[in-house]
């Protein structure tokens, strides 16, 4: 029974999805720390209510100058951090699908952030009040379906894309014939984005924002 689990655990691990999704945690740790770190002290420091503001008595301590410029930077890290984690997600999932076929990872990549920032912008079009993005979509708690748009991207330049070998020295003309061998999967996976994007914004007006799915989610 234990080395029929094992056996399965290890076939599991070596589904691409679970390959790719390592590589991207990995690569998302350092950013997920930075944005806890500055988190933390944005609670415990630079908030009224915070721990250490209150038991030191910070408001007598620091200048409101010091209090506002560390207010600043902490809520500014944590929204380029945890704020668009979706997007340094999908990139490196998308990335690192494409590049275990032996595809171009990064203009795979740049597909799938542009079908983020798309989606994103479709949830946030429904709301007029909102600005161009809206940053439910791109935030840390919709990582799953970051990885889910990373990978599909990935996948279609498994399906359509040919095969790509790194070079050390890439001039011009390799670049273009770079840009060109990607060319139908990037088409194909903005498509694919395009259609993600309409997808949701019809369920944000005929469901999410209406006043009956209000009531029952309230």
């Amino acid at each position: 029974m234990i080395n029929l689990s094992t056996k399965t655990i290890l076939k599991i691990r070596q589904w691409s999805f679970f390959r790719a999704t390592q590589r991207t945690l990995v690569m998302l740790m350092p950013i997920a720390v930075i944005g806890t770190y500055f988190n933390l002290f944005n609670d415990l420091i630079f908030s009224p209510d915070g721990l250490i503001y209150n038991i030191f008595g910070l408001d007598k301590i620091m200048t409101d100058h010091f209090w506002y410029a560390g207010s600043f930077v902490c809520r500014g890290m944590i929204e380029v951090t945890f704020g668009v984690f979706g997007i340094y997600a999908s990139f490196f999932m998308a990335r690192y699908t494409a590049r275990i076929y032996h595809k171009d990872s990064t203009m795979s990549g740049i597909a799938a952030v542009l079908i983020m920032l798309f989606c994103s912008y479709a949830t946030s079009n429904s709301r007029p009040r909102h600005g161009s993005f809206t940053g439910g979509f791109l935030q840390i708690n919709a990582l799953f379906i970051a990885l889910l748009v990373g990978f599909g991207v990935g996948q279609i330049f498994h399906l359509f894309g040919k095969n790509y070998q790194q070079v050390e020295n890439e001039d011009t003309k390799w670049l273009r014939q770079r840009v060109w061998n990607a060319a139908l999967p990037f088409m194909i996976s903005i498509a694919f984005g395009i259609l993600l994007g309409i997808a949701r914004y019809e369920l944000q007006i005929k469901v999410l924002d209406t006043a009956s799915f209000s009531e029952l989610v309230g």
